[in-house]
């Protein structure tokens, strides 16, 4: 058997900064002419990645404080719940007030209307912790993300029991709810992935689908960026943020054939040239 590695190869197209973390993939050429190549590798293409316990700011976020930030703290948290994760804590203690710190981060070589033409998924792990006592109303803690015009954003708080309650919002804070019943009060992954199809998005959660045809809302504005932490709204709040990812491209099923491969090679070439002419 022969093993190629392919990852250097994908550095060469697509590295344009510190915070484009790429994908990895080993490409195993076996005597059938197939190869075999992990899920979610060659194709999907992740380019912004918050991590672990890692301060936002080292991996290239922008804090963004509101106001004074006071009674908003920030902080790394390890071991959380003794389950061997890893967490960046925003922890937002005003209700009622206009204070908060989020990090917010872009890609300015990136095409938005290109991206819409695309699948893509914005991904995040966390813990929500603190339940507002009040009118779940203007949300505070979250993450989402801004293509052009239109934002896709979520919230969350707790029902009484721990259970997460996740708002998919729709301007000023407020949004659809919905309610995670029987999720308990641990770490869950949310996922938004987009069809360009139906230029709509379908809400996953632990892998689970709970809300198909999101459209997020239209806002004033152009670019790419993303953005999570506690949003200056009325509610407080807390989140413990394992992760944050936007990948575009979609999964690689197993075994793919060299033809596939060629595919998910050329998507990234003609990613890399879309940026080299941009910069040039």
């Amino acid at each position: 058997m022969i093993t190629i590695n392919i990852v250097s190869q994908l550095t060469n197209l697509l590295k344009k900064r510190s915070n484009f973390i790429q994908p990895l993939a080993t490409i195993s050429i076996l005597a059938t002419s197939f190869l075999t190549i992990n899920p979610r590798s060659v194709s999907a293409v992740t380019l912004i990645l918050h991590e672990g316990a890692n301060n936002p700011v080292d991996e290239g976020w922008t804090k963004r404080v509101v106001s004074s930030g006071n009674n908003v703290t920030v902080n790394p948290v390890i071991d959380d719940l003794g389950l061997g994760i890893d967490a960046w804590s925003v922890d937002d203690n005003v209700r009622g007030g206009q204070s908060g710190i989020y990090y917010v981060t872009g890609v300015a070589d990136l095409d938005a209307t290109e991206v819409l033409t695309q699948e893509w998924t914005l991904t995040g792990r966390l813990r929500v912790i603190d339940r507002y006592t009040g009118t779940f109303g203007l949300a505070s803690i979250g993450f989402g993300m801004r293509l052009n015009n239109r934002i896709w954003q979520l919230f969350f708080t707790q029902a009484s029991n721990g259970d997460p309650i996740v708002r998919l919002g729709t301007g000023g804070g407020a949004g659809r709810d919905i309610n995670l019943t029987g999720f308990g009060n641990g770490y869950h992954t949310y996922e938004l992935s987009y069809d360009p199809e139906t230029v709509s998005t379908t809400l996953t959660v632990n892998g689970m689908e709970m809300f198909t045809n999101y459209t997020g809302f239209s806002s004033p504005g152009n670019g790419v960026g993303f953005s999570f932490g506690s949003y200056s709204n009325y509610d407080d709040g807390q989140g413990n943020y394992n992760l944050i990812k936007f990948e575009v491209g979609q999964a690689v099923p197993e075994p793919l054939t060299i033809l596939g491969a060629g595919t998910a090679v050329s998507f990234g070439v003609a990613f890399k040239r879309k940026l080299r002419h941009k910069k040039s």
